[in-house]
């Protein structure tokens, strides 16, 4: 295998999961080369760093307050049993151990679910229903219950949002910057 200089940065950048200003030195020089980064998804990046087709996809693991283990297990589950279809799989799949309020917080406000939906806000305002919802699910399965009124196929109910109003660019990018500690899809000066 050729070792690119992506792979390099990719792991050099895995060292550094929790130092969000060396992370944010590592995006600036990768947009100066750059080099393509993934951004923050359920469905494509890994707990650490990964160069895959001299791309950096992003590590979850750097996320603030979500944690390495969680993150792991979440992927591991992703990689055993596919891909999230949608928010309402994810809830479904998801162990409640590898999720609390504030690991859910900080992977909405790094927008990985928005492949499932965009409205960041609607998703974290829900987050306690969300997590009522997770342990329901996961004392059903212990419990070996199903759910009469789930898709009998999967065994999956939808699940119903809270109301909100979506984020304003300003406020998304604001709480991005919370959660990673830089600028990652965009910068407020652009605008």
């Amino acid at each position: 295998k050729t070792y690119y200089k992506e792979d390099f940065i990719a792991a050099t950048m895995s060292t550094e999961l929790t130092n969000s200003t060396k992370l944010r030195e590592f995006i600036e020089e990768l947009k100066k080369l750059k080099i393509e980064i993934v951004k923050p998804s359920i469905n494509n990046c890994f707990a650490d760093f990964r160069a895959i087709k001299r791309k950096i996809v992003y590590g979850l693991g750097a996320i603030k307050n979500v944690g390495f283990e969680a993150i792991s297990n979440i992927v591991n589950e992703r990689e055993s049993n596919g891909p999230f279809n949608s928010f309402t799989d994810f809830v479904n799949r998801v162990n409640i151990k590898d999720v609390n309020k504030l690991q859910l917080e900080g992977l909405v406000k790094a927008g990985v679910f928005d492949e499932f939906d965009k409205d960041r806000n609607k998703i974290l305002n829900s987050i306690p229903k969300i997590i009522q919802k997770i342990k329901n699910i996961n004392e059903d399965k212990n419990n070996h219950q199903t759910n009469l009124f789930a898709d009998q196929e999967n065994n999956q109910t939808e699940f119903e949002f809270l109301p909100s109003i979506p984020w304003k660019q300003k406020e998304l990018l604001s709480e991005e910057f919370k959660s990673l500690g830089f600028y990652l899809t965009n910068h407020p000066l652009n605008e």
